[in-house]
């Protein structure tokens, strides 16, 4: 019976290949570098020491590959990377992992060098592990051959290949001897030569062995009943290949040839050996989606050299689906995920993104998604079967992006607020702009927001729409300006004002405003005021809104208002005018006997009350009396009568100096005649004396009194007329006569001797 190997890891002809770089790595019993380490039989802590010691050497000896970018696809079209396809023969010594008592055979007789031996002793079994898992959803195919020694009923126990859904590096042999290397591996399959009848005990076929075909174990790993075909080239099961009728080569230098076919559409595998045996069976790829391809060789108690060869082996990859995913720096979805198939051991990255993408086996372009630049994405390792999918997970920054706010119809002092506000923000990034910032005293405005819309209010125009969003607009990383902003347009439309005028002091002349109307910041247009006659705008007293300006004529009697209108809505600019009043004059002047003299001179304001010192009481004049003739041409019993017809000083003069006074004429007409005394009331008089008429009032002294306040009297006799130069009483009149032409007499006595 064939007992359980245990395992011999020898170094066989190792030293052959002349030391050269060949690595066999990640054994159970690892073969390194130099052909000089080899791993004691089954002994775990030599071959960890021996595994981390090639690890070691590995990592420092073989640099990165430089990635290969992926021209003219970016990650979200791929649905699998370029290529899985994986390609080997025998000796490519690092693409195998030699286990147990297998080790390479530089070469066998015929010179070839893909040969690897497998036992040459009892209890042994030897694996040569391919270091790909294989896809299932794909064809691949396999050949080499089988060589042995001695090919014979109970030469020893099985020579052959082995398919399994355990990964690579995890795959092992199982029990060998009759459990053939396979039992204990779960659902394994394996075709090759079982030289040695164990019976039910292994659930051999019954019939002549050698026995060529078909084992498998079931899902606890153990063998499952072996069924005999009738033929050679049909069936699932496994032929007598009797040493009489042995596979071609099987004992010379090139071997019997076999040949793994899988197709995947069918999904089945079809063996053959030699040219004479054929076998096929279907397999559940749902529950093996690769599979591990590997040579097995397995002695228990009987012994024969085994060896085996791959002169080819190719197919695609064991691949993982692995989601890529597309967010912004907060997490947000921006494009619906997609998946990208990528092969066992092979590494994917981001150009421009991903930390190793230079080095990962695959570097795609990342999507433009608008509004949006790559930032930042990981690199991904697929290690089928760990358990682990990896997210290859890109990552957006939001792209600059700009609005702005233009102002316009403001006015005069506001003028300034015309103008481009830029907002700076990112894609998808709430604009924010208030209407507090908007607001401008005395204006209204409306908003056209970039929908095209026109809004009351910006808070309006903002929660219309997209209107508060900044857009997408393809800015790149290192923009500093948007190169489509989003325009709002706020005009402005001025509000009504008033200028209100208040007079003070007089009412102005005609046409003169009280109020001027028009918009905030509005020119105020010249506009003239006039004093009304007889006053002057006070320019001291006088008070005027902000804003609000004169300019005033040189003798104040006008002005020109301008200015402009403020934006204050609630309240109008008001400006006080004050008029002050001119210097006026007024007289009294009196006409005594036709002579004119001024009697008092006063002055005051326009309008004023009109306050002579003189009375009349203070112009009556004894023998007279009087008549006033006021400003206005009337005549008046008394000054007072003519105060109280002609109160008030005038408005006639346009200066404070007076050209017109307002003259109260006071006309006084005598009433009393004048008085004549004389010393003597007889005059005598010698004839011949020669005595005149200025003698005789000399004479009898004729003194005369009057009331005239001008003018003088004139005394006057007829003393020429009246007396003669001889004796007699003569009667001469003297006459006073005043200036007003009252007349008083008196007579006296003429006596002439």
């Amino acid at each position: 019976m064939k007992e359980n190997i245990v395992a011999d890891a020898r170094l066989r002809k190792m030293a052959e290949d002349g030391g050269g770089k060949k690595w066999l790595i990640r054994g159970a019993a690892t073969l390194a570098m130099l052909g000089g380490i080899a791993a004691a039989p089954q002994t775990d802590t030599v071959t960890e020491r021996v595994d981390d010691l090639v690890q070691s050497v590995l990592q420092m000896a073989i640099a990165p590959a430089e990635a290969a970018t992926v021209s003219g696809v970016t990650i979200d079209n791929a649905k699998e990377v370029p290529s899985r396809t994986t390609t080997s023969s025998g000796d490519k010594t690092a693409d195998y992992l030699v286990k147990g008592s297998a080790y390479y055979q530089s070469n066998n007789s015929s010179g070839k060098t893909t040969w690897y031996g497998l036992t040459n002793g009892q209890n042994q079994t030897g694996l040569v592990v391919y270091n790909t898992a294989l896809d299932t959803s794909k064809d691949f195919t396999a050949s080499g051959a089988f060589y042995m020694a001695n090919y014979g009923s109970g030469a020893a126990d099985y020579n052959g290949i082995l398919l399994s859904s355990i990964l690579p590096d995890s795959l092992g042999s199982g029990t060998g001897g009759g459990g053939l290397g396979i039992t204990g591996i779960k659902n394994a399959i394996s075709f090759g030569i079982d030289m040695y009848n164990n019976g039910s005990t292994y659930k051999d076929a019954s019939g002549t062995y050698p026995m060529v075909g078909i084992r498998t174990t079931d899902s606890s790993g153990n063998l499952t009943q072996a069924t005999s075909d009738s033929s050679l080239t049909s069936g699932s099961g496994v032929s007598s290949v009797p040493a009489s009728n042995s596979p071609s080569g099987i004992g010379s230098g090139d071997g019997a040839a076999w040949t793994i076919k899988y197709t995947a559409s069918n999904k089945t595998l079809t063996f053959s050996l030699g040219g004479k045996v054929t076998k096929t069976m279907t397999i559940n790829t749902t529950t093996m989606p690769y599979l591990s391809f590997a040579l097995i060789g397995s002695a228990g108690d009987k012994s024969t050299e085994m060896t085996s060869s791959v002169a080819q082996v190719s197919g695609t990859k064991a691949s993982m689906t692995v989601p890529v995913t597309y967010k912004d720096t907060a997490g947000n979805v921006l494009k619906t995920g997609t998946t990208l198939a990528v092969g066992d051991g092979q590494s994917v990255g981001i150009n421009n993104a991903s930390p190793e993408a230079s080095s990962d086996t695959y570097s795609y372009d990342a999507p433009k998604i608008t509004g949006y630049n790559i930032s930042s994405a990981n690199d991904i390792t697929v290690k089928v079967g760990s358990g682990t999918t990896p997210s290859l997970n890109l990552v957006y920054a939001p792209a600059l992006q700009e609005a702005t706010v233009t102002t316009s119809g403001l006015v005069g002092s506001s003028a300034s607020g015309n103008g481009t506000t830029t907002y700076k923000g990112t894609t998808g990034g709430t604009i924010s702009i208030s209407d507090s910032s908007l607001t401008k005293a005395g204006y209204t405005y409306k908003v056209t927001a970039p929908d095209g819309q026109t809004y009351d209010t910006m808070a309006a125009a903002l929660a219309a729409g997209t209107n508060g969003k900044y857009d997408a607009t393809d800015n790149a990383s290192t923009a500093t300006t948007d190169s489509q902003q989003q325009a709002f347009k706020v005009v402005y439309t001025a509000q009504p004002q008033t200028a209100e005028f208040t007079y003070i002091g007089a009412t102005p002349q005609s046409g003169s405003p009280t109020t001027l109307t028009g918009t905030s910041d509005g020119t105020i247009a010249n506009t003239a005021l006039y004093a009304p006659a007889g006053y002057k705008i006070d320019t001291a007293a006088t008070t005027l809104a902000s804003g609000v300006s004169l300019s005033m004529a040189t003798d104040q009697r006008s002005a020109t208002i301008y200015g402009s209108f403020d934006t204050d809505t609630a309240t109008n600019q008001k400006s006080t005018i004050v008029f002050a009043p001119l210097t006026q004059t007024a007289q009294i002047d009196q006409v005594v006997n036709g002579t004119k003299s001024t009697v008092e001179t006063k002055t005051g304001g326009s309008n004023s009350a009109i306050a002579f010192s003189a009375t009349d009481s203070s112009l009556a004049k004894t023998g007279y009396t009087y008549k006033v003739t006021g400003p206005n041409g009337q005549v008046y019993d008394t000054l007072d009568a003519a105060l109280k017809a002609n109160p008030n000083y005038d408005t006639t003069n346009a200066t404070d100096t007076d050209g017109s006074p307002q003259i109260f004429t006071v006309s006084y007409t005598d009433t009393q005649a004048p008085a004549i005394t004389t010393g003597k009331d007889t005059f005598n008089v010698t004839t011949g004396a020669g005595v005149t008429a200025a003698d005789f009032l000399a004479g009898v002294n004729a003194q005369t009194s009057d009331n005239q306040m001008a003018g003088d009297v004139k005394v006057t006799s007829n003393y020429d007329s009246v007396v003669r130069d001889e004796p007699g009483t003569y009667t001469v009149t003297i006459t006073a006569t005043d200036a007003s032409g009252l007349q008083t007499t008196k007579q006296v006595t003429v006596v002439v001797t």
